[in-house]
């Protein structure tokens, strides 16, 4: 019974971690003659989020940032150095009472590249794992979870880097318990996230897998 749903588990994470991978989010871009549409592909993008969010200490507007992990490419051949940063800023944050459910939405909506150019970029969050075993939901014995050096297939639309495909690791990033996510590439925000009976608590120690395509240049 467990194995079984274990293995539902897993599979749930592997199909939200490549949900958005290769997909595309339609942009209006505007020429001189009329406005077309273009479909603009997504790459999966591992980071590590830098500041804690909590609902005690964090409120709407304040800066949201994601160092990224593990090298990328977008769509359009633009690299994403490990070091780049993707910024935002949290829309929305509401606590837990009398053990209700906590919300939090954010939108991360540019990138700072190693060398100090700026990108404005469409970003939909597809995964959310912690580092902290205590914080994180510990998997059954025998589970193949990710680890940080198994991430880096994430960037290659695998969305491995959560799932794992290496083997049990301690160390490697775990679901947290309670925990949805929600978000969609025609949603303005990146993702909402919903922890089941008390406050969200997301630290530094939380491992991000962003869905990402530059904006197109109008």
């Amino acid at each position: 019974m467990l194995r079984g749903r274990t293995c539902r588990i897993v599979l749930l994470w592997f199909f939200a971690t490549t949900l958005f991978a290769g997909a595309g989010f339609r942009c209006a871009a505007q020429s001189s003659d009329n406005s077309s549409n273009r479909v603009v592909q997504m790459v999966n993008v591992v980071c590590d989020l830098e500041k804690t969010i909590d609902p005690k200490k964090s409120n709407a507007g304040d800066p949201v940032t994601a160092k990224v992990s593990e090298d990328a490419t977008l769509s359009d051949g633009t690299k994403l150095a490990a070091g780049s940063v993707l910024t935002g800023k949290i829309d929305s944050i509401t606590p837990s009472e009398n053990k209700r459910d906590s919300t939090l939405t954010f939108t991360l909506n540019k990138v700072t590249t190693k060398e100090g150019k700026t990108i404005w970029v469409k970003a939909v969050v597809v995964g959310v794992a912690s580092y902290t075993s205590t914080f994180g939901q510990e998997l059954a014995a025998g589970t193949s979870e990710g680890n940080r050096s198994a991430s880096s297939s994430a960037t290659t639309n695998t969305g491995s880097g959560m799932n794992g495909q290496g083997g049990p690791s301690k160390g490697g990033p775990h679901y947290i318990k309670g925990l949805t996510l929600s978000g969609s590439p025609n949603a303005a925000a990146s993702a909402t996230l919903t922890q089941a009976g008390k406050n969200i608590h997301l630290t530094n120690n939380t491992q991000l897998i962003v869905s990402v395509a530059q904006i197109p240049a109008s």
